[in-house]
């Protein structure tokens, strides 16, 4: 009846709601934030241990509600972790039916493994934006215009310009110091 995802956020240090299949215009989605151990997902992802709940998920001592998610429809719950091939933490799902003992054996095989290729996706969508940034620096460099080469205005001028066109900024201020000439200005 409903798929949310819970993806990890290293900064925030919180398992943040990115995916809700049922929400109304995906109320909540990028709001809601758990810790580690703090509802059955969050369970799920400290222990990194698949949970079934196969009555009244509400009921369960580990259940957090959000008044923005209405779960009493639902009367079973999978929640399976997200973990990579060095068993690091990349987040949760849980999937959830109306029906009672919804979820057994072979539902949580099925889910266990598509854990594990959501994990390997988020690996490779994480490699792919490192590469995007790598081949950015490089072509930065490489598009400076053969004057901007050879002298010092030009290519901080250049290179002011890119900058703002790449972070899609209003100002951006290079400060510039020469390390040989230790009694000159610095030029911004």
């Amino acid at each position: 009846a409903a798929v949310f995802v819970y993806l990890w956020d290293e900064e925030a240090e919180r398992l943040v709601l990115r995916v809700a299949s049922t929400l109304p215009d995906q109320f909540g989605v990028n709001e809601i934030k758990l810790r580690l151990g703090d509802g059955i997902a969050g369970w799920a992802a400290l222990r990194q241990q698949s949970v079934i709940v196969n009555h009244r998920p509400e009921e369960d001592p580990r259940y957090l509600a959000f008044p923005t998610i209405d779960e009493n429809d639902f009367n079973s719950m999978l929640a399976v972790p997200i973990g990579d091939d060095q068993n690091q933490l990349r987040g949760v799902f849980a999937l959830y039916s109306e029906q009672e003992g919804a979820f057994g054996d072979d539902e949580l095989a099925i889910a266990m493994e598509v854990g594990r290729l959501l994990a390997s996706g988020l690996v490779r969508a994480e490699t792919v934006a490192n590469l995007d940034r790598q081949s950015a620096s490089s072509h930065f460099l490489l598009d400076f215009p053969t004057p901007s080469r050879t002298s010092l205005v030009p290519a901080l001028q250049f290179a002011a310009g890119r900058l703002l066109d790449l972070l899609e900024a209003d100002v951006c201020v290079l400060e510039y110091m020469s390390r040989r000439e230790s009694g000159t200005a610095p030029i911004m």
